[in-house]
């Protein structure tokens, strides 16, 4: 009850040798709205369940390599597969094929997401979300939740009016919370995968919080997030790009903070996260480029570029995202000494 109060987150296997013709490079900006169009575009016959499921974990380690190039080429006919399977099914298997469906989408709508492409983000997050609900996978459903919800948040960040910015924020805050209350797992022994996904959906909302200007709010809910990666044994994973630990809280934490404007505070956290407990390349790169906004807000740019040139080195990729590439830019732009790091970083970059 008090923390409902406080509240009131294959081996062996390639995408193109489970389903071929999957390997086509992306050919620039305009690949990933293939994503929408592939069941209409793209042809596809039905494969089985475990093919499907197989194709779809690689592209989620892809993702999680942060090989977005890659994925971008190789996504759209995963989905248009998937939304074969999903037509020729029928009973369980249907449902079933409609989960690993919203997986699909949401893996799309978190690369669209990364580069910066929302509106694709937003179609792909929906869809992943009607596709869930068909399944009737609360932890699916939870998950593409989360992505409606980080979309709502980013259209809000858009807004030229200040009433309709707090408005998406509230709504995307209020989405992640009642979805996360929604899941039971605020009390009681919920299972691992359960926990680390109603974990995640509030480190979104604390983070939601802060970029609303709503210091309580965000630590509030931050500290649940806290409370609950306490209850769990070590790193879980939820649905789709949901691994949840106290580590992964911290990472978090970077961001809230620096949203906050309490930039020492962000700079305690990146400087306590040790980056070979966070489970994947892109968790990796995504504390570094943290830690790297942190700095610069903090004025030492020289420290800024040490944390990009680290997430460089175990993601490259990531130093070519929009908001990485900004980020590089008005480092370099800014008054005074320019850190000899920055011509490397800028080509890196593709500046």
């Amino acid at each position: 009850m008090r923390r409902r109060q406080v509240l009131a987150g294959l081996v062996g296997f390639s995408i193109a040798g489970a389903l071929p013709g999957t390997a086509r490079a992306a050919t620039g900006e305009e690949s990933l709205e293939a994503l929408l169009l592939a069941k209409s575009q793209l042809p596809a016959a039905p494969v089985p369940l475990a093919t499907l499921q197989q194709a779809l974990a690689q592209a989620q380690a892809a993702f999680e390599r942060c090989e977005y190039s890659e994925l971008t080429g190789a996504l759209p006919r995963l989905i248009a597969a998937a939304h074969a399977s999903r037509d020729a099914a029928s009973g369980q298997l249907r449902d079933r094929m409609s989960a690993t469906l919203a997986r699909a989408y949401l893996l799309g709508s978190e690369l669209a997401t990364k580069g910066h492409r929302d509106t694709v983000a937003r179609v792909a997050a929906d869809r992943s979300h009607t596709a869930a609900e068909a399944s009737g996978d609360l932890l699916t459903i939870a998950a593409s939740s989360r992505a409606m919800a980080i979309a709502m948040r980013r259209d809000a960040l858009g807004a030229t009016e200040r009433l309709d910015r707090e408005a998406g924020l509230n709504g995307a805050i209020t989405m992640l919370t009642k979805t996360a209350l929604d899941l039971g797992a605020d009390h009681g022994d919920p299972q691992a995968p359960v926990l680390a996904t109603y974990g995640s959906l509030l480190c979104t909302a604390s983070y939601s919080a802060a970029q609303n200007g709503n210091t309580a709010q965000a630590i509030g809910l931050i500290e649940e997030a806290e409370n609950a990666a306490r209850r769990l044994p070590g790193t879980a994973g939820g649905t789709g790009n949901a691994q949840f630990s106290t580590t992964t809280v911290a990472v978090y934490r970077i961001g809230v903070h620096t949203a906050l404007g309490d930039f020492a505070r962000a700079l305690s956290y990146f400087e306590s996260v040790d980056p070979a407990r966070l489970p994947t390349a892109e968790r990796r790169a995504r504390a570094y480029v943290d830690g790297a906004r942190a700095w610069k807000d903090h004025g030492n740019l020289d420290h800024a570029a040490d944390a990009l040139t680290a997430a460089f080195t175990c993601a490259p990729q990531e130093l070519q995202r929009p908001s990485v590439r900004g980020l590089i830019i008005t480092m370099r732009d800014a008054p005074g000494r320019t850190p000899a790091a920055f011509p490397v970083l800028a080509a890196h970059a593709g500046i």
